[in-house]
């Protein structure tokens, strides 16, 4: 996506029971020196953003946020990880809560 430098992973899924469309756009900011991700679904009217660090663990993006949404509009902490480090799979974890104090909300794995 724009030459490159995003990545649009496009989603249709079912979420309690209703049909909803989503676009998570993931890319690298060069000024903050981070990587970022933006979500909007057909749900809802609001995006949720995160942004995180580059590591050394090559395949591995972990990105922090405040999730929005109706119950909590103000947001509450969240993170989002993406581990593509098995060639065959990515397996994304969303949690919420504090660090140190997170829940595991979903795992999703994807297969190649």
């Amino acid at each position: 996506m724009l030459g490159g430098r995003y990545l649009a992973l496009e989603f249709s899924l079912e979420l309690q029971g209703s049909s909803v469309e989503a676009l998570q756009i993931l890319g690298f900011d060069t000024l903050k020196g981070l990587y970022t991700a933006s979500w909007r679904d057909t749900g809802s009217t609001w995006a949720v953003d995160c942004q995180g660090q580059p590591t050394d663990d090559v395949g591995k993006l972990v990105l922090f946020g405040s999730m929005v949404d109706a119950y909590t509009p103000d947001g509450r902490p969240f993170r989002l990880e993406l581990d593509a480090r098995d060639r065959r799979a990515v397996v994304l974890r969303i949690s919420e809560g504090s660090v140190g104090e997170e829940v595991l909300l979903q795992e999703q794995r994807w297969t190649r």
